[in-house]
């Protein structure tokens, strides 16, 4: 099953979402605290850079960095999987997973992996990025 992690503020769809509906993919959406600590795991297995990739960094959040007495860098993998699952607005977002597969954030050519059959049941628009 595909999973989408997503904030809890994220209500609209995003393009991610959209298109995903276009090729009539389904999915679960993962808002708030309902990201478990094998749905980070699962993730976490995914990656190339570990938290890197999934982690906003100090530059784009300083704010929120500043609010937590936390040193990520000399932390164990079990302390920032549990801090992250505590503080999940740490996170980057969108988050689109399944057993396989991994897309960080919006990019067309890393949902295509999601695809069964790439181009079944698309519009003429399919694979066009919105605006």
């Amino acid at each position: 099953m595909i999973k989408e992690y997503k904030r809890i503020t994220e209500s609209t769809l995003n393009k991610a979402e959209k298109y995903l509906k276009k090729y009539n993919v389904s999915y679960e959406i993962l808002q708030g605290n309902l990201l478990t600590v094998e749905d980070l795991k699962q993730i976490l297995s995914l990656t190339k850079r570990g938290f890197d990739e999934i982690i906003i960094t100090k530059q784009h959040a300083e704010e929120i960095y500043s609010l937590f007495n936390f040193e990520i860098s000399n932390s164990t993998t079990a302390q920032l999987i549990n801090f992250i699952l505590k503080h999940q607005d740490l996170l980057r977002t969108p988050i689109i997973f399944n057993e396989k597969n991994l897309c960080v954030g919006y990019k067309a050519e890393a949902l295509q992996k999601f695809i069964p059959k790439y181009g079944e049941g698309c519009t003429d628009t399919c694979g066009e990025e919105d605006d």
